[in-house]
């Protein structure tokens, strides 16, 4: 059976300062302790005792993106968005780290490419198994609604 090590990925949209970020925590980079707090305390009962994600204290994303006006992204292309599990193989970011993330097939099969199309054994039985989904929202003034209407 293929194991896959723990990725944790994070998408920030900020409407009002108009970006979406990601990072890309995988088993080759530490998670952040307010990344790790917030993940640990999650199903907490109590909201009080819940941490909130701060992703100032992350460091630099993996993808920084400006959108709305005098962008070429346009504000209106971000609204009814969906959540999309990609299961793509090879390791942390779609084979990119193959090398990192399976030295003992990179050194038998040479590429991510080349083991895929082995088909395998370890592919006759595929599962992942994922830990949660975590969606959080920040609190909004009104405001705030007028600018998102003009950014």
């Amino acid at each position: 059976m293929l194991t896959i090590k723990l990725d944790i990925k994070v998408l920030e949209w900020d409407p009002i300062n108009r970006f979406v970020k990601s990072w890309v925590f995988s088993p080759h980079t530490a998670v952040p302790d307010n990344l790790r707090r917030t993940l640990q305390s999650a199903n907490n009962k109590d909201a009080v005792n819940r941490v909130r994600p701060d992703p100032i204290t992350w460091g630099l994303p993996y993808a920084y993106f400006p959108i709305g006006k005098g962008t070429n992204c346009e504000a209106d292309h971000f609204r009814n968005m969906h959540l999309i599990f990609n299961i793509a193989l090879c390791g942390t970011v779609a084979g990119n780290r193959f090398f990192m993330d399976c030295p003992d097939l990179k050194a038998k099969y040479g590429s991510c490419h080349n083991y895929v199309n082995a088909d395998t054994p370890a592919m006759d039985e595929v599962y992942w198994k994922i830990r949660g989904v975590y969606i959080y929202e920040r609190e909004w003034k009104r405001e705030w609604i007028d600018d998102i209407g003009n950014y």
